[in-house]
This record gives C-alpha cells, structure tokens and sequence, in this order.
C-alpha cells in the first residue's frame, strides 16, 4: 500500500477541482493566530487543524495545472513551518516580529495589517527579524524611481522567458517525448539552463511586479521590498550561490528548528554537530517541501528530494578543499579562486539540477503554453501560441 492509499487520496487524475475557499484556509487560519492574544493553549490547539487543513488539501484536489498545483503544495508547507516558527520555535512573538523602534506588537486595528504582514512576509526585509543577506539593491530609491526601474526590470526578465520559452515549447524533451537520460550530453546540459534560467526569472518577474505595484500603491515602502536575488557578482561559490544569491525567502523557517534544537540541546554553536544540524537540516526541510510540491503534481518526488538532501555534501567538500588551497597558501579571494570556484558551482548544479529539473517536467511543470509569446511570434506567425 503506498502512501495515497493509506491516506485515503484520490489518484492523480481522480482529484476534483480544490475550492478556492479551501485553497485560502491554511493562511486564513495562520492569520487568525497572528490576531488572537498570546497563548500556548490556544496555539497548540490551532496547529494541528492548520497543518492538516495545509497539506491534504493539494493531494487530494487540483487547480487543473501542474504548475499551480506545485505552487500551492509548496505555499501550504510554508505556512506549516512559518505557524511552527511563529507559534512553536519563537518564545515571544510580540517582541520578535516587529519593525524597528517598536517595543510590542501593534494594538487595535494596526494588529491587523501586523498579522497579514507576519503571514505574508518570508524574508522580515525592513523589520528586527530580517534574514541574513538579503539583498540591498534598490532600498534607497524614490518611490517613483523605485517602481520604474522594478517595471522595466520585469519587461526585460519577460523578454528573456519569453525567448527560453519559446524553445522549451518547441523541444521534444518539454513535450515529454524523450527522456533526458537520452539526450546527447549537450543538450542535457542546455536544457538544464534553460530551466533553470525560466524557473528562476518567472519567479523574478512575478516578485518585481508585486514590488513595483505595493510601492506605487503606497502599500509597501522601497526599504522593505529588496530584490530577490543576490547580485551575480557572488556566485563564486555553492556556499554563496546558496547563502548569498539565491533569495533567501525559505531561510527563517529552515533555520528556526535549528536554533531552538541547539539551544534545548545545550550545544555549543561553533561546535561540529551543530555546524552539522545547521547545514543538514535546512536542506531537509527543503527537501520535504520541494518533494511534497512535487508528488501533488504526480505523485513522484523522490529524486526532487535527493537533489535538495545531497547539497550539504557538497558544501561541505567544497570547504574541505577551500581548506586545504589554503593551507597550500592560495589565496581565496583571487580571480583565479572566484573563477575556480565559479566552475566549481556551475558544474555541481549542472550535475545534480536534473534530479529536480527532470522532475517538473516529467509532471508537465512546461506543458502548458503562455497566452502569449513574443518569440514565437516573430518565428511562426503563431502569437497566441494556439
């Protein structure tokens, strides 16, 4: 018996439509906890409806594509580890998770745009608990100047999904008619880019337009919407590729669980077995929720799970041999170093992304077409990719 069985889920293609009232219910329920009074009772007793009502729900029903189907798995396991972090791992939430120059959580109806906040925000950009290295390009800009440069830099990201995108649509390996185990050596590696590439600036352009619009509005301030990702100017390490560039959205909530181990455990932080929690568990954790988003797409998963476990491995060579150049007196921060290290990354990266790549495209992530593709256009004429 396999785990849909056992849990009572409808089968991949037996999954009726998910109500949008349900969809929304884990973030109604974690916005509901934000706003009553502090208590362990009243949380402990919340959790458990929350954590159920967030990961059923996208096994057994579907939004009708992969694509959104994996959005939503991965959202709803967010909202498990953000109610864990808020409500489980941190022992005062009014004193935490507030901006500057506050002493306690807002009162009267402030509470409530301090519970959505709290609810919505991954990263604390502006607030005592942001993460580290968030980015800090763009915090200083006029509102008017802040929102042009987000809206042209999403136009200029559109232009370049739309190019990637246009060969996925075209290629046989996105439409599911050759395995990439089969693919010349050259093409896998190309593919892997282009997915790379298309997973990563779909996510840019969606948060620069949020950006762009919550400034303009007024909702947001310039100082509390950083980019998303790090500058490329650091990507000469996996560390850093990991630590510095990638958008750090996931950080608190992976880490969290690490520190209030440590602590209960009573280990020192620069010790070995806690160098080792704070690197292996983090990427558990995102190894579960990228792998849970996965199998609601087709009940697979278990390479996507591979590709996010085995990154402390290769951390942790990468040190190892940072360690002995430097014993050996090579400088690190050489050009030299950086682009070694550079190599490094890249070639890492190109070997284990397939276990997650192969992954989404195998549950259709690309078979759906854009309404619209510029690039397709100017090829074939076909403008609404129909």
């Amino acid at each position: 018996m396999d785990l849909a069985s056992l849990l009572a889920i409808p089968s991949l293609h037996l999954r009726p439509p998910i109500d949008p009232l349900l969809a929304a219910a884990p973030s109604l329920l974690l916005l509901v906890l934000f706003l009553l009074p502090p208590s362990r009772f009243l949380s402990a007793a919340l959790l458990p409806p929350l954590l159920l009502l967030a990961l059923y729900p996208p096994l057994a029903y579907t939004t009708g594509d992969p694509g959104a189907d994996f959005a939503l798995a991965s959202t709803n396991f967010q909202r498990c580890l953000i109610a864990l972090d808020r409500f489980l791992f941190t022992d005062n939430l009014e004193t935490t998770f507030i901006k500057p120059g506050q002493t306690g959580a807002p009162k009267g109806w402030r509470r409530i745009w301090w519970a959505v906040e709290n609810t919505m925000l991954q990263r604390g950009v502006g607030t005592k608990w942001e993460v580290r290295n968030v980015p800090k390009g763009g915090r200083k800009l006029s509102r008017v100047n802040f929102t042009i440069t987000r809206l042209g830099r999403a136009i200029v990201a559109f232009l370049v999904f739309d190019i990637v995108s246009a060969y996925m649509q075209r290629g046989d390996y996105f439409k599911q008619r050759v395995q990439f185990v089969d693919l010349p050596f050259a093409e896998r590696q190309f593919n892997s880019v282009c997915v790379g590439i298309a997973s990563s600036v779909a996510m840019f352009i969606l948060y620069d337009v949020i950006c762009a619009v919550s400034v303009g509005l007024g909702v947001w301030s310039p100082e509390e919407s950083a980019d998303l990702f790090g500058s490329p100017r650091v990507l000469t390490s996996l560390r850093n590729f990991w630590g510095s560039f990638w958008h750090q959205c996931f950080r608190r909530v992976f880490e969290s669980p690490v520190h209030f181990l440590l602590t209960s455990l009573s280990l020192p932080r620069s010790s070995l077995p806690a160098n080792l929690l704070a690197l292996f568990i983090p990427f558990t954790l995102s190894a579960l929720q990228h792998a849970y988003a996965v199998y609601a797409m087709n009940r697979t998963g278990l390479r996507t799970f591979l590709f996010f476990f085995i990154q402390p491995v290769g951390l942790i060579a990468e040190a190892l041999v940072q360690r002995m150049a430097k014993g050996l007196g090579v400088e690190m921060e050489s050009s030299m170093a950086r682009m070694a290290g550079t190599c490094w990354m890249v070639t890492w990266l190109l070997w284990a992304g397939p276990l997650f790549f192969d992954d989404l495209v195998q549950a259709g992530m690309w078979e759906k077409k854009p309404p619209f593709n510029l690039t397709e256009g100017l090829l074939s004429g076909n403008w609404a990719n129909k």
